[in-house]
């Protein structure tokens, strides 16, 4: 009984690769990733504009 229980509690001590905590994890890379990209397009945007006048 104290060996499964041990084993329990660390299994839910290591649930880092379960499918819902890589999911949100993927969701908040690719949000951060999109947040870049957009960045850097508003940067080359104004670069670009900035050539024009």
């Amino acid at each position: 009984m104290v060996v499964s229980l041990t084993r329990m509690l660390q299994s839910f001590g290591q649930a880092q690769d379960d499918l819902p905590t890589l999911a949100a994890k993927n969701a908040q890379e690719m949000s951060v990733n999109h947040e870049q990209d957009a960045a850097a397009r508003v940067i080359a945007i104004t670069q670009y504009m900035s050539v024009l006048h």
